[in-house]
C-alpha cells in the first residue's frame, strides 16, 4: 500500500535507546522526514524547543524518564497534546496497553516490527491528525459564519435549522462507524474508556489476488464491486452478532464478543466466515458473465483476549488491540483461497458445531508453530448461536 505525497512530507520523531531498533526504524521510514532521540529528556527538548513533529514513535522502557512519562508531559502541554504517539514495546501485558491509552497514546506497535503493519499504523494516525485539523478549520469557519448570521433573525433561524439537521446526520453517522453503546459514551463523556475482553473472536478476511484482479477493472467497476461485496459482508457480520472493525484495501476485519460480551462469539465468527466464503463463491459466476475476474477469499479466525477502544479526536475509529489480533491476522495469512483457517483455541470452542479438518502444527511468523484447522461446514442439526 503506497503512501501519498502529503503523508510522506510529514515529520516523525523516533525515540528509542536501542541502536538496532533505530537502524530498523530509520530504514523503514527512510522516505519520511525523521528526527531521532535516544532518551526521554532529549525527546521532550526536541518536541518543546524545536519544530514539533507530526507523529512520535516512542519507546516505553528507556534510561532516565520512561516513555510513559514523556507521553504524560506531552499530553499535559496544549502545544503538544495533539501530536499522535505510537508506543513501541516488546511487552505484551495488557496492563501496559491500557495504561498507555489512559495517558493519551494513539496506538501501540509490538517489537520486532512488521514493516507493513507499522506503515499502516503510521498512515492511519497521520490521516486522523490531518482530518482533525481540517475539521477544526471547518468548525472555525462555521463559527465565523454563525456570528455573521446573528445579525439577521431570519438567517439565524435558518442556520439553527441547518445545524440541527447536521447534528442529526452526525449522530446517525456516528452510529454507522461506532457501536451504539460506544457512540453514546462518546457523546456523553467526550471520550471512551478502553475495555478489556477476556474472550473475543477476531476474523480477518482477504481477497486473493486483489492486485492482479484490480488491474483489469476501471476504478468505478473496482470500487462498485468491492463496495457491493463488503456490503454483503456487513450484513453477514450483523446477522451473526459480530462487530465490523474496519477495512484496509481489500482486507476486512470483524470481531465477536464485543462491545457486549458473550460466550457465543467463537461460533458466531466461524459461522460468519463460512457465509462470507459462500457469498464470494456465489458471486463468481455472475462476475464471469459480466466479464469480470472472479473474486476469491481466504479467512482466518482466532479467539482470545483483546483491548477495545476508540482512537481519534475528530475522525473516530473503534478498534481492538492485542496478541489475539496479530494471531488472527496470521491465521488469515496461513489460510488458502476459499478456506476458513481457525486456530487450535478456536477449534476447541467450536468443534461440536462445525466439521473441521486438522492441518497439523504450522510455523507462524514470529509466533512459532501453532495448531490449525480448516472449518469446512456446519454440523447438521446444531444451534449455531448457542454454545452447549
Amino acid at each position: 500500500m503506497g503512501l501519498e505525497l502529503n503523508i510522506l512530507n510529514k515529520s516523525i520523531l523516533i525515540v528509542d535507546d536501542t541502536p538496532a531498533n533505530l537502524d530498523v526504524l530509520n530504514e523503514i521510514l527512510r522516505n519520511f522526514k525523521r528526527t531521532v532521540a535516544t532518551d526521554g529528556i532529549q525527546a521532550l527538548k526536541l518536541t518543546l524547543n524545536g519544530a514539533a513533529p507530526d507523529l512520535i514513535l516512542l519507546d516505553i522502557e528507556m534510561p532516565g524518564i520512561s516513555g510513559f512519562e514523556v507521553c504524560r508531559q506531552l499530553k499535559s502541554n496544549p502545544e503538544t497534546a495533539r501530536i499522535p504517539v505510537i508506543f513501541l514495546t516488546s511487552n505484551s501485558d495488557k496492563r501496559v496497553t491500557v495504561e498507555g491509552f489512559k495517558l493519551g497514546a494513539s496506538d501501540f506497535m509490538t517489537k520486532p516490527f512488521d514493516p507493513d503493519e507499522l506503515m499502516v499504523r503510521i498512515r492511519t494516525q497521520l490521516e486522523l491528525a490531518d482530518s482533525r485539523n481540517r475539521l477544526e478549520a471547518m468548525l472555525y469557519q462555521m463559527e465565523v459564519s454563525s456570528d455573521l448570521l446573528k445579525s439577521a433573525g431570519d438567517e439565524l433561524l435558518l442556520q439553527k435549522t441547518e445545524l440541527e439537521e447536521s447534528r442529526r446526520k452526525s449522530d446517525s453517522l456516528l452510529l454507522n462507524v461506532l457501536p451504539g453503546e460506544i457512540a453514546d459514551e462518546l457523546k456523553t463523556k467526550g471520550s471512551v474508556t478502553p475495555r478489556h475482553y477476556p474472550m473475543a473472536s477476531v476474523l480477518f478476511a482477504d481477497l486473493v489476488g486483489f492486485t492482479r484482479i484490480s488491474v483489469g477493472l476501471s476504478p468505478k467497476d473496482l470500487l462498485d464491486e468491492l463496495g457491493n461485496l463488503f456490503f454483503e459482508f456487513d450484513k453477514i457480520i450483523e446477522k451473526c452478532n459480530m462487530e465490523k472493525i474496519k477495512t484496509l484495501g481489500d482486507g476486512y476485519m470483524a470481531a465477536g464478543g464485543l462491545p457486549v460480551k458473550n460466550s457465543s462469539n467463537p461460533v458466531d465468527s466461524v459461522s460468519a466466515a463460512l457465509e462470507m466464503v459462500e457469498c464470494v463463491s456465489e458471486r463468481k459466476q455472475a462476475n464471469l458473465q459480466k466479464g469480470f475476474p472472479p473474486w476469491d477469499i481466504r479467512i482466518g479466525v482466532h479467539t482470545g483476549p483483546v483491548v477495545a477502544g476508540v482512537i481519534g479526536k475528530s475522525k473516530f475509529s473503534y478498534d481492538i488491540w492485542g496478541a489475539t489480533v496479530n494471531t488472527a491476522s496470521r491465521m488469515e495469512a496461513a489460510s488458502e483461497a476459499g478456506k476458513v483457517n481457525i486456530s487450535g483455541i478456536t477449534y476447541q470452542l467450536v468443534k461440536d458445531k462445525f466439521v473441521c479438518t486438522p492441518r497439523g502444527s504450522i510455523e507462524v511468523k514470529n509466533m512459532g508453530k501453532m495448531d490449525m484447522y480448516f472449518a469446512e461446514r456446519r454440523m447438521a442439526g446444531t444451534d449455531l448461536f448457542r454454545l452447549t
